[in-house]
Order: C-alpha cells, then sequence, then structure tokens
C-alpha cells in the first residue's frame, strides 16, 4: 500500500516561498538579453533594483521640502497676524485720551479680559491682554490649518522637541528651523512696513526683572507649549492656542512674552536691535524645550495612558472600579451594619 507524502504546512510554504528581492532578481534575470556577461547582468540587477530605494529617497526630499515651505508659509502667517494686532495695540495706547483723533481705533476693547480702575492700569491691562490674544489666537488658526499638511511646530523650540522624541528626522530638523526663523524675519519686517508707530513688540525684559527670572520666566512658558505641543502631536490634544494664550498672559509683562526663537528673533532684527540680555531668551527657550521632552519621555516611558486608563473609557464596563474608595468602603460598613441590625430585631420580634 502505497502512501503519499504528506502537503508540506503552511509554516513549510513560507520557509520555502522565495523573498520577494529574490524574485524580482529572478525576474530580471529573465528579461534580460541574452549573451550579456554575468558582470554586465549583475550592473544591471543592481540598476533596476535600485530604483525604488531612488524613487522613495526623492518623495522623501520632496516632503521635507514641502513641510520645511510649509513651516515658513505658517510661522509667517501666525506670527504676522500677531504682530500687526500686537502693534496695535501698542500703538493704541500711547494715544493722547484728551485726542481722541489720535492713534489707531481702541481695538483692544472688543474683548475685555481684565479691568482696572485707573486708567493707566487699564491702558496695560488692555494691551497684554490683547498681545495675548493676538499671539494665542493666531497661532490657533494656523494649526488647525497646518497641522494636517506640516504639523504645525511653528517654532525651532518646538522643533528641537520633537526631533530629540524622533518625530523629526535629523534632515528635516535642520531645514525647518531656518524657514521658521526666517519666517519670523519676514513677519517682523512686514509687519513694521505696513503699521504705524514705533515698531514695539520686540521682547525685553521689564524694569526691575533680573536676567536670571527672565530666563526662568522663558523656559517654564516655552516648556508649557512645548509639552501642550507634544500631546497634540503624539497624544491627539487640542489645545496649543490656549496654552499660548496662557503662556503670554503669565510672561507678557515680565518679558514680553518670547516663548518661541523665531517671535524673538523677528523683531530684533527688523529694528536692528539686539539687546545684551537677548540670550536669555534662546537659552530659556532651548531649556524650556528640554524640560517638557523629559517630562513626557518619563510619562511615555512608564505608559502614562494606563493611570487613568479607567477613568478616560467610555464603556462602563470599562470604568473605574469605586468600591476601593474611602467613603464608599464606610457606606458599604454602615450600610450592612443597618442590615444586620434589621435582621437581628426581626429575629427577636419572632
Amino acid at each position: 500500500m502505497s502512501t503519499s507524502a504528506p502537503s508540506p504546512t503552511p509554516e513549510h510554504q513560507n520557509l520555502s516561498r522565495p523573498s520577494a528581492g529574490t524574485r524580482a532578481k529572478s525576474f530580471i534575470i529573465q528579461a534580460l538579453p541574452v549573451g550579456l556577461g554575468d558582470a554586465e547582468k549583475g550592473a544591471v540587477q543592481d540598476t533596476a533594483l535600485a530604483a525604488p530605494v531612488a524613487r522613495r529617497e526623492r518623495a522623501v526630499w520632496k516632503f521635507d521640502l514641502l513641510a520645511t515651505f510649509g513651516e515658513f508659509v505658517g510661522t509667517f502667517l501666525f506670527l504676522y497676524m500677531s504682530f500687526t494686532s500686537a502693534q496695535s495695540a501698542v500703538y493704541s495706547s500711547k494715544q493722547d485720551l484728551n485726542d481722541p483723533t489720535s492713534g489707531t481705533k481702541d481695538n483692544q476693547t472688543i474683548l475685555f479680559i481684565v479691568r482696572f480702575t485707573f486708567v493707566r492700569t487699564q491702558q496695560s491691562a488692555d494691551v497684554y491682554a490683547q498681545k495675548s490674544l493676538s499671539f494665542g489666537m493666531s497661532l490657533l488658526v494656523c494649526c488647525w490649518v497646518f497641522f494636517r499638511i506640516t504639523g504645525a511646530a511653528f517654532n525651532p523650540a518646538v522643533s528641537f522637541s520633537l526631533w530629540l522624541i524622533g518625530g523629526v528626522s535629523t534632515r528635516r530638523f535642520a531645514m525647518i528651523v531656518p524657514a521658521q526663523l526666517l519666517g519670523g524675519i519676514c513677519a517682523a519686517g512686514l509687519a513694521k512696513v505696513l503699521t504705524l508707530g514705533a515698531f514695539g513688540v520686540e521682547t525685553t525684559l521689564s524694569p526691575g526683572v533680573s536676567n536670571a527670572q527672565g530666563l526662568f520666566i522663558e523656559m517654564f512658558t516655552t516648556a508649557l507649549l512645548t509639552f501642550t505641543v507634544l500631546m497634540t502631536a503624539a497624544e491627539k490634544s487640542k489645545s496649543i492656542g490656549l496654552s499660548l494664550f496662557i503662556g503670554h498672559l503669565g510672561s507678557v509683562g515680565w518679558t514680553g512674552a518670547g516663548i518661541n526663537p523665531a517671535r524673538s528673533l523677528g523683531p530684533s532684527v527688523a529694528n536692528a536691535s539686539f539687546p545684551t540680555n537677548a540670550w536669555i531668551y534662546y537659552i530659556g527657550q532651548g531649556l524650556g524645550s528640554l524640560l517638557a521632552t523629559g517630562i513626557y519621555v518619563i510619562f511615555k516611558h512608564f505608559d502614562y495612558k494606563e493611570i487613568v486608563a479607567g477613568m478616560d473609557s467610555g464603556d462602563h464596563l470599562d470604568s473605574s472600579d469605586i468600591s476601593a474608595g474611602p467613603m464608599v468602603k464606610a457606606f458599604t460598613r454602615g450600610r450592612a451594619g443597618t442590615l444586620r441590625s434589621m435582621d437581628h430585631k426581626s429575629e427577636t420580634s419572632v
């Protein structure tokens, strides 16, 4: 009685199946004209197999160039709208209160954030409020537009953080940072040309603020924005514009609210004015980027999503178990004691 050999299992079939590269080489060899030597065949094979790699490399370069162009345009639009609005607030605050025809229309009264009794304090509060709103809302809109195109960094400190976590390649990082800085310079230059009065949107320390204080203010506000962007890019949060708004409210009265090397550099170039303490902005912003990146890496390393996995779940079956809560335990013990007392009374009455 003859027995046929068992058919190979799928695992055996997969092991014996030639790889895609081997199949491609076989196809190329079959398509070669007869009479070619081994060296010529090898050269043709290498050229044919290198074509897809070259196409992929060209595609990567194309996307890097598009990202660079997009970051330039996005940074320019974001900072141009911010600079013009901030300059409007600065120019309006300097008008003579007894001459309502001087200056621009008091457009900082469109939105009221903080109001005080005295006029001088009220003017300062309005200027700070409009500056904060202009940067926060401008960034919010530009991020909505460019997020699916470039990732909407618009900030060398943010790009540095994204590079540190592997969010962007080294080549793209080296391309987009100059584009962002150039976008800030162009935005400041155009805003200066198109607005009235002395261009007063530079980042400078307020009187009495030391270099160390300014550096740490810039570090923490930049860290807030950078960490928000990391959560936006990797964790799909949606609060980047609000974080910049809050950062400006917390620092505009002390440092002018840099938070962005492109924002700090642009007006300095436009005014051809570089303060001796300008270094605190760039170093502080770089330290803020490192701080935010370190916090983000720690959270990711220890899988932070498991901390509130139940609380963040939309399924009631996956919701957090509250039976271990102190108040629930106390309520459970009290209810159990009441039931035991009722049972004892019923047994006594019987």
